[in-house]
């Protein structure tokens, strides 16, 4: 069936890939040698493959099977008239199970091939037409333009001209697209041929014309003599004498002397030209050189003609009855060719319209499938993530009690803090009410305490400045803990930051690894003296020291730890920031007790 799309393209494009491939050293040399010799030189090939008929019995099958398909390809090209499809049947049989797209392009190239030799038109265009949806998964463009001619071909002889043009163009586009300038004057050829078929010279002619152009820069001579030839013989047989007589010379002599079709044609250009004697030489040479049947009856009737203008009516009369009895047996053929045509074309029609069944059916089951997948897809998704919203919403709930045991703490500190500025406070107020007292005193005596009443002063002044700096002090730590807070949401926010708290990211990520970085810089710009405040405790402070402090700052849960710093287990990061605390403090002490140092530092 045409155009059957794998829902994930991916694996289709991956798989075309490795099927389009093979190890061609597996082969025996001799195998080797045959492929690479099979397009230019197939009855060496052919040699080769047949020294190898004796030891295929011991090959695998495989080689078994493509060394049965190479030796099928090179007697098509040596024209060796195959005269059942058994084994190639076989062979594509085995390369349908065994996914090999390029051999089995080759496979079913070979069938069409000879379905069309025994005479089976449906089933060889069923089989290109196979052929062809290959091609697109394989690199082989002198294969895939082939086969469209193949097609061309027998469109054409069914008498189906647009599809034939339609086929043609495919395939000049492909042997355009890659530089095959022999296929291009081919596929010219064929198409100038459709023109003649619908009696339009003037666009046969210009066909015509391109397709020797092209041929000619091939420097191939058996192509462009062969389209030269044809091109003569259009414009002989649609009676514009003129212009063949006008190409003749730059045919071969070779070929002018020995090819029925080209003496032919200089026969009707001397009979065109008053040179009676000169044509019927031509046409007697032209039926030693095995013309076909029709080229015959051509051939007697124009020597009957010459032969009656010239009063020898009995030689005459003896080429009209040949040329009559070649009709009759062309009208036979024609007979039975039309009535095959006839069920050919209407076979086609049959399985075209099979396939056009299949062809709907199928994509409706495509849509189908499409369909399903897309739900399935969308349950998937929802499903995921439902999943991941709810650990992230355990994680973030976890975080948040974890955040909030800090920060009472930390508010239990502050007032604690507090509760004894506020005693000092009032402490003080309380030596400044007394002093005043004793200034006031102070004030009555005045001349016999001149000196204490100043000294009072000073002291009250002291007081008062100690206050201002507790205040100041006070304020600056609100104003620190408010920066501290915002600096912390400020860091939360940040891209590092969640991407370190993704649980599927605490694999072990290696020290040149961006992200570290990433997170020193977050550091950096968030709390300024963090990691010099480390250095200035102890400028000897390792990398792995320096990122656990940044994983702890970052609020990473400890059992990330052992993932994210590649160690064995918990133990060995809660040794490790035990060792750090005594390094910074010179003294001993507990992991929670760095964790908290980190956490306000």
């Amino acid at each position: 069936m045409k155009y059957i799309y794998v829902p994930l393209l991916f694996l289709s494009v991956l798989f075309a890939g490795l099927s389009c491939q093979r190890a061609e050293k597996s082969y025996p040399p001799a195998m080797q040698r045959a492929i690479s010799l099979l397009s230019a030189r197939p009855d060496s090939a052919l040699y080769y493959l047949s020294q190898l008929d004796s030891q295929m019995a011991d090959e695998p099958e495989e080689t078994r099977m493509y060394h049965a398909l190479l030796t099928l390809r090179a007697e098509d090209k040596l024209y060796v008239r195959q005269t059942s499809d058994s084994l190639i049947k076989s062979i594509v049989i085995y390369y349908n199970k065994q996914g090999d797209a390029t051999k089995r392009l080759e496979a079913y190239y070979m069938l069409g091939r000879i379905y069309r030799t025994i005479g089976n038109l449906p089933q060889s265009l069923q089989a290109f037409q196979q052929a062809a949806e290959i091609s697109h998964k394989c690199d082989r463009p002198e294969l895939s333009g082939r086969i469209y001619e193949q097609m061309s071909y027998l469109f054409a002889y069914q008498e189906l001209y647009p599809e034939a043009i339609q086929a043609i163009k495919a395939s000049h586009k492909i042997f355009q697209k890659h530089g095959d300038a022999k296929g291009v004057s081919i596929s010219l050829r064929n198409i100038a041929r459709i023109f003649d078929r619908y009696q339009q010279v003037d666009s046969m002619a210009y066909y015509y014309r391109r397709a020797y152009e092209t041929a000619l820069t091939t420097q191939d001579s058996i192509v462009t003599n062969l389209i030269l030839n044809e091109y003569i013989s259009a414009f002989i047989d649609h009676g514009v004498i003129d212009k063949g007589a006008a190409l003749i010379h730059k045919l071969p002599q070779e070929i002018k002397d020995k090819n029925p079709i080209a003496l032919y044609s200089q026969g009707m250009i001397c009979l065109h030209a008053g040179q009676a004697d000169s044509a019927s030489m031509y046409f007697r040479k032209s039926l030693q050189q095995k013309a076909s049947l029709y080229l015959q009856r051509d051939i007697y009737r124009q020597l009957s003609t010459l032969n009656e203008k010239q009063g020898e009516v009995a030689q005459a009369l003896h080429y009209e009855r040949t040329c009559a009895m070649l009709k009759d047996s062309i009208a036979a053929i024609t007979q039975t060719e039309a009535i095959y045509k006839i069920h050919a074309l209407y076979n086609y029609q049959k399985i075209k319209q099979e396939k056009d069944r299949l062809l709907l059916q199928n994509e409706r089951q495509q849509k189908l499938l499409y369909l399903s997948l897309l739900t399935l897809l969308g349950i998937g998704i929802l499903i995921s993530w439902g999943i991941r919203r709810f650990k992230q919403y355990k994680q973030n709930v976890a975080q948040q009690k974890k955040e909030l045991a800090n920060l009472r703490v930390e508010l239990e500190r502050e007032k604690e803090t507090e509760q004894k500025q506020e005693h000092e406070l009032q402490k003080n107020q309380t030596k400044i009410e007394e002093l005043e007292l004793l200034i006031e005193t102070a004030r009555k005596e005045r001349d016999e305490k001149t000196e204490t009443c100043q000294q009072l002063q000073r002291q009250i002044s002291q007081l008062e400045i100690s206050n201002r700096h507790i205040r100041l002090n006070m304020d600056e730590k609100a104003l620190a803990r408010q920066e501290k807070e915002l600096r912390k949401q400020e860091m939360r926010q940040s891209a590092i930051y969640l991407w370190f708290h993704e649980e599927s990211h605490w694999n072990h990520i290696p020290e040149s690894a961006p992200q570290w970085e990433e997170l020193r810089n977050l550091i950096k710009d968030c709390f300024p003296q963090f990691i010099v405040r480390l250095h200035t405790l102890y400028p000897k402070i390792s990398e792995m020291e320096l990122r656990t402090c940044f994983l702890l700052k970052l609020e990473i849960p400890l059992k990330a730890f052992p993932k994210i710093m590649n160690k064995a287990n918990a133990s060995a990061i809660s040794n490790l920031r035990t060792r750090l605390y005594k390094k910074l403090f010179n003294k001993e002490g507990t992991a929670s007790e760095l964790d908290e140092f980190i956490v306000d530092l």
